[in-house]
């Protein structure tokens, strides 16, 4: 270590064979003269549109192009901002699914989802288990009516039958929204859901929580009854519990019987615009007022992609494990590590059950390269002074992601005396508003008790005080909201500093 303030330096080997380094050295051999992170977020932002272009070539974006990066579009409310108004890529055609499932070309004997629940089942999937779970979803979707810009909602706890449902529907080019039955009531997610008018409703007949068994088929009846639009409903049988309940409905799909139904084939990709709708997030704003944030799907892509491969240095054959609700976007953050070739290791059920090893034991369990986990889940580990380190060797564990406002100086003192002395931290704001960060880490940096996390690249980020503002457009802006005019979004986001994005109660 360089100086006693400094808990952790990346080796010079480690940086070399980071993604970053290397996507500098790609920029410098086209004439720049880039030395480290910060002179390349620089020209992130003052290159912003050949930064974005680069973006889609080096992380091999499968997709049409076209010739045109971005451009000036109708005025989403008033007066033409161009910091909310420009469209970037008006000409691309893309499908996230086709996206995130190209690495079973390349090894299609390997692990894609790793998934343990708190009763200690487990469960693990092939890229080509995956695609042709994806295959046969995706034919009853369609023999139900689901076509391209079509809402399918998901009811669900994060399961690998939640990330087979997410790529069948968004490979028809339909647009995904889901929430969880464990932090959600049946009437909020009737609610949320109704407005978006859904052909199609996934649900579980129940989930486990700390112990506690929760049946949930009189919710899913309760909200089918209420979802007048659905052609159809698909309840999987989480809970093998030995006889159906008073409240089991028949008319419903079966998950087993619909995999058991046809044959798997080729997948086929619906593309559609770079701008258009690929999944609708119910967010309650700072007001109390819930929107529905409509992401984009190019935006979507081309961040996440940024997100994992340069601030998070995820690579093929990467394990990614992260702990997350189906009510957030995190999960959809985590699902688009499949587009880096990434294996996604994910837990259902209380993080601290049975015990305080239980997330530690499916990363040892695992070898999960990557953990990502939130700062409020690792500071009840420190408060409890649970060390994770003395349970567990964990040497396959290179990265730990936190996500979150971080407890300073508490929280790297604790990671580096009680998880893990030779681990690069990376922190990350991640705004749901956004489905990513403005400020993040990377794996180039050194860190001490007051690492503090960096604009993301591409990103002209300010902050004074509390207040977060990005004054340059960026691609994974929101569409906006679902049936809003504009109004709404503009004043949630735009009308406080003169159309430069202003971040709702952003806290370092």
């Amino acid at each position: 270590m360089a100086n006693d303030a400094q808990l952790w330096t990346p080796s010079p080997e480690s940086v070399r064979s980071s993604n970053l380094y290397q996507f500098i050295q790609h920029i410098n051999m086209q004439g720049e003269a880039l030395e480290g992170f910060d002179q390349l977020q620089q020209w992130s932002v003052t290159n912003s549109k050949q930064f974005w272009l680069e973006i889609w070539q080096y992380c091999d974006v499968i997709g049409f192009r076209g010739d045109c990066v971005f451009g000036e579009a109708v005025a989403k409310w008033d007066q033409f901002i161009a910091a909310r108004d420009t469209i970037w890529f008006p000409q691309a055609q893309l499908n996230y699914a086709e996206n995130l499932l190209s690495y079973a070309f390349q090894e299609p004997d390997a692990i894609a989802l790793w998934f343990k629940n708190e009763n200690g089942q487990t469960k693990t999937l092939t890229w080509q288990q995956l695609c042709d779970q994806v295959s046969l979803v995706q034919q009853w979707l369609t023999q139900n009516g689901v076509e391209r810009g079509d809402v399918v909602v998901a009811y669900l706890p994060h399961i690998p039958e939640t990330i087979v449902a997410l790529l069948a529907v968004t490979s028809l080019g339909a647009i995904w929204s889901s929430l969880a039955p464990e932090d959600t009531d049946i009437q909020t997610a009737m609610a949320c859901f109704q407005p978006l008018q859904p052909k199609v409703l996934f649900c579980s007949n129940g989930y486990n929580r700390a112990g506690a068994t929760i049946n949930t088929e009189e919710s899913n009846r309760k909200l089918v009854d209420h979802l007048t639009t659905l052609n159809n409903t698909c309840q999987i049988e989480y809970l093998q519990t030995p006889q159906f309940s008073s409240n089991y409905v028949d008319t419903f799909s079966d998950w087993q019987a619909i995999l058991a139904s046809y044959l798997s084939r080729g997948i086929n990709y619906e593309r559609i615009g770079f701008n258009d709708p690929l999944f609708i997030h119910h967010h309650r704003l700072p007001s109390g007022q819930n929107e529905r944030v409509v992401h984009r799907i190019g935006g979507t892509i081309l961040n996440h992609l940024k997100e994992h491969q340069l601030h998070c240095n995820i690579q093929p054959g990467t394990r990614l494990l992260s702990h997350c609700s189906c009510s957030s976007t995190a999960l959809l953050w985590h699902t688009s590590a499949l587009a880096s070739g990434a294996t996604l290791v994910f837990y259902d059920g209380a993080p601290l059950f049975p015990n305080m090893n239980a997330l530690w034991s499916l990363a040892e369990e695992s070898k999960s390269n990557s953990m990502h986990v939130s700062s409020v889940y690792l500071d009840s580990l420190r408060e409890a002074v649970f060390s994770p380190g003395h349970f567990y060797p964990m040497q396959s564990l290179q990265t730990l992601i936190v996500s979150g406002p971080i407890n300073y100086p508490h929280l790297f003192e604790y990671i580096y005396s009680y998880i893990q002395t030779d681990i690069s931290v990376i922190p990350a704001s991640q705004e749901e508003d956004i489905a990513g960060s403005f400020l993040i880490g990377h794996p180039m940096a050194y860190v001490d008790r007051h690492y503090m996390m960096t604009p993301a690249l591409g990103c002209h980020v300010l902050i004074e005080g509390q207040n977060l503002r990005c004054t340059n457009s960026f691609p994974n802006q929101p569409l906006g909201f679902w049936q809003d005019s504009g109004e709404n979004y503009h004043r949630t986001y735009w009308q406080e500093n003169q159309g430069i994005w202003s971040q709702p109660e952003h806290s370092k």
